[in-house]
């Protein structure tokens, strides 16, 4: 019955799609990241709804009337020489077999990535496309909170299996990212009802990734909240109710999740970091032998290669950690890429922050980055101990972010100095928590 009724939701939305291709990218974003086939059972669980969705809006986008022209900005450029240096080492990989799989997998993420840039330029786009985003994750998010109410947090909160979020690392590090973009929609809703169902999917989604037994996703909780803290227009709030939940899980938590955690702080005589820190040793080793190749996509899953890299090993392991994973996997070159695309979206970031600080009409625009960044900067820490350097919610990210820069700077060039009348502005005497989304489209 689910998968009859999964596949009929999906199939009978791509006329749809043929008429409108952004619909298209909030469709295909919802299979991608909440993975609803999983959720089913039968022939939807292992079928290609995401490829379908894909093929119809990249046709339905080259036949229609939308902008066609990828802006050529840092992230752009460096997305895609990281695309070309990715599909080099992989036609130089050591498991080539294994790497063309998952190059096929990352290419399809990028052609999407790129595909989403001209066609979601528009306040109303991409304000459903962060619902989308929050929809799909803080799914499991809401859930895995509750579930941990009514278990007193004894179990893993998990994802769905065969996906980037199956296991409880990377649900951590996913729920992580999208804790700010549920707040971006809390500033950016007008409805009390919203504003309040919001803060408590954020207070269910935070205790989710605490119940994942993550310590990765820990560490990324307490940077999202300190940079959310820094970066909010709300502190006083938010703050309250981070100390009323940190209260509130300390007598919740059971001794199991404590006696976990305290590893952290004593990494030295626990084993799975003492295997984690020598898997970053066979990372560096790889690197260190072929710089300017690394080693392949899913190099660290191939037993052949251990006796030459990492002998001690006794069998194969993922390498924990988004930097070690690109050093090892692509070398010098596509770590220093890897880094460097992170860095342009972050400026590309503080540079929209910047030009909308002081404009009421591009409130929304302010907040929208400022909670982005955070989601960006939380990828970055949770994701030195976690193996997703190819996680397609931070591509995702990098291509929402080039794209609210070019809407920026189209309000920004048509409106100089006032508000303007489109959907990218909101009368002054509104504030931010209080402005509603206009149902026009952008320009």
């Amino acid at each position: 019955m689910r998968a009859l009724l999964l596949t009929t939701v999906i199939l009978g939305m791509l006329p749809l799609v043929l008429l409108q291709p952004h619909v298209g990218v909030l469709l295909f974003y919802w299979i991608s990241l909440m993975n609803p086939h999983r959720l089913a059972w039968g022939f939807a669980s292992d079928f290609q709804y995401a490829f379908i969705v894909a093929l119809v809006t990249i046709a339905a986008w080259l036949f229609s009337k939308e902008r066609k022209a990828i802006p050529l900005t840092s992230p752009t450029i460096l997305l895609g020489l990281l695309w070309l240096w990715m599909s080099w080492t992989t036609l130089n990989a050591l498991s080539p077999a294994q790497a063309y799989l998952k190059w096929e997998l990352v290419s399809k993420i990028l052609l999407m990535t790129f595909v989403t840039i001209p066609i979601m330029q528009s306040r109303t786009r991409l304000h459903a496309l962060i619902w989308v985003i929050v929809g799909s994750l803080g799914y499991y998010g809401v859930k895995g909170g509750g579930f941990s109410i009514q278990t007193a947090g004894v179990y893993q909160v998990v994802g769905p299996p065969t996906t980037f979020i199956g296991d409880n690392n990377a649900m951590a590090l996913a729920l992580d990212m999208v804790l700010p973009l549920m707040w971006y929609l809390r500033l950016a809703s007008r409805s009390i009802l919203i504003r309040q169902g919001l803060l408590l999917a954020i207070g269910l989604t935070a205790l989710a990734v605490v119940t994942t037994y993550s310590r990765g996703g820990l560490i990324g909780l307490a940077i999202v909240v300190a940079a959310a803290l820094a970066r909010s227009r709300h502190r006083l709030v938010l703050g309250l109710g981070v100390v009323a939940m940190v209260v509130a899980m300390q007598s919740f938590l059971p001794g199991q999740w404590f006696d976990r955690m305290k590893s952290i702080s004593t990494y030295e005589a626990d084993a799975s970091s003492q295997i984690r820190l020598s898997m970053w040793k066979m990372a560096v080793e790889i690197a260190r032998d072929r710089p300017f190749l690394g080693g392949g996509f899913k190099v660290f899953i191939d037993p052949a290669v251990y006796p030459r890299y990492n002998p001690d090993m006794p069998d194969f392991h993922d390498v924990h950690s988004i930097y070690f994973e690109m050093l090892g996997e692509h070398g010098v070159v596509g770590f220093a890429l890897f880094l460097a695309l992170g860095m342009a979206t972050l400026w590309q970031l503080t540079w929209i922050r910047r030009q909308t600080r002081k404009r009421e009409e591009l409130r929304w625009a302010y907040d929208m980055a400022s909670m982005i960044f955070v989601s960006i900067v939380g990828y970055a820490v949770a994701g030195a101990f976690l193996t997703l350097a190819t996680f397609d919610l931070y591509y995702l990210l990098v291509g929402v972010t080039v794209a609210l820069r070019q809407t920026v700077q189209a309000c920004l060039k048509d409106q100089p100095a006032a508000r303007s009348s489109d959907d990218l502005s909101m009368p002054a005497t509104w504030s931010n928590a209080e402005a509603p989304i206009s149902t026009q489209e952008g320009r």
